[in-house]
């Protein structure tokens, strides 16, 4: 959707331009306004999705009309319609290096010489291969993805010599990590840094491999990979590599946080416990837990309308709450049967009760993901 709204404000620009700019027919208005119809004429056929026809029409415009002020957004147009629509990446760049070449002042002279140039590479290895690839790269929201996946697979077998072999292969990697295939996608990130090592991509797939070990809870694995990228000649792989360490670093402390949190919670829950039975108290819901719970269950129904995830972590957070809330209240109950508890102990208690359910949010918030989106809340305040 917003590649298409991307076009569509192109070519209201390129109709708003053209028409405003000075050409050689401003003293001919009947040939200025033919070349606007035509223009709207071809493009309004792709919208269409009569591609074929579109191209020609823009084309046919171009040729008659070659000084007209849409000359060059009908040859570039035709060019865009060819490459992804029609899959014929050797009249696409056939067009973009016509725009370059006879419209260099155009607005439309770089991106048309950037993508010349690009067409102009990856044809080397042949136009059936490219048209293959993009072909599968554009359709892949309208087939299952193990089709498009297939698909490049033998893509790849067919043409091992592919221009844009590495391009393909990361893609391969990254969806099959979509997929969750981890070792497929492992394994096309590897042969990618072995075969294409000066790449740009090889750099990418390292960073990738070292980024699916931290999803998958390995972040030593992920240090040695992101150690190894940052000795990569390229800036950009250095300043990828960087990144990953502070994320590994990231990863490690949370987790100690909630190991250590997982620990507090437990030794505040059984030691309450042992105190109580130690008092030969009752471990039944005191009052305080009546009151508490409809309250927590009215603040975990809210959160569940607003996010899954936020509804899961509020009910963690009510759950270790009410565990902390009863231990607590019977300790409480249990020791005031014996007498008035000094302020001394009183304090004790609060602090630990306060660590206790700062414990259960941080275990609630950690297991469903949500520690970088309460991080950036407190930092920048709700979006809303």
């Amino acid at each position: 959707m917003g590649a298409m709204t991307a076009r569509v404000a192109a070519l209201a620009f390129a109709l708003l331009t053209s028409a405003l700019a000075p050409s050689a027919h401003a003293a001919d208005p009947a040939s200025a306004s033919s070349g606007q119809a035509a223009f709207e004429a071809a493009t309004a056929l792709e919208a269409k999705g009569r591609y074929a026809e579109a191209a020609d029409a823009l084309e046919r415009l171009a040729r008659a009309h070659p000084a007209d002020s849409f000359a060059a957004d009908a040859l570039f147009e035709a060019a865009l319609v060819s490459e992804e629509h029609l899959g014929d990446p050797a009249r696409a760049a056939r067009l973009y290096e016509e725009v370059a070449r006879r419209y260099p002042q155009s607005r439309l002279a770089r991106r048309a010489r950037t993508r010349a140039d690009f067409l102009g590479a990856t044809l080397r290895t042949g136009a059936q291969p490219l048209a293959e690839y993009q072909s599968i790269l554009s359709g892949f929201s309208r087939r299952p993805p193990a089709e498009s996946l297939a698909k490049m697979e033998a893509l790849l077998a067919a043409h091992p010599d592919f221009a844009l072999a590495d391009r393909a292969l990361y893609w391969l990697g990254e969806s099959y990590a979509a997929q969750h295939r981890f070792a497929e996608a492992f394994a096309r990130f590897e042969t990618l840094e072995r075969r294409f090592p000066s790449s740009e991509w090889a750099g990418r797939a390292q960073k990738a491999r070292g980024d699916l070990e931290l999803e998958l809870g390995h972040p030593l694995a992920a240090r040695r990979i992101y150690r190894a990228l940052a000795l990569s000649p390229r800036p950009l792989d250095r300043a990828a590599a960087a990144e990953g360490l502070v994320q590994v670093e990231s990863f490690i402390a949370r987790r100690i946080g909630l190991a250590l949190a997982i620990a507090y919670l437990l030794a505040f829950l059984i030691a309450h416990a042992l105190l109580v039975r130690r008092l030969h108290a009752s471990l039944r819901p005191p009052v305080e837990v009546l009151y508490y719970g409809p309250v927590a269950l009215l603040f975990v129904v809210a959160a569940c309308t607003e996010n899954s995830s936020i509804g899961l972590a509020t009910a963690g957070i009510a759950v270790g709450g009410g565990l902390v809330v009863w231990s607590s209240s019977a300790l409480t109950t249990a020791r005031l049967r014996s007498g008035a508890i000094r302020l001394r102990a009183r304090l004790a208690r609060i602090a630990f009760n306060f660590f206790a359910v700062l414990a259960a949010a941080y275990i609630a918030v950690q297991a469903t993901g949500l520690t970088d989106l309460v991080i950036e809340t407190l930092k920048s305040g709700p979006d809303r």
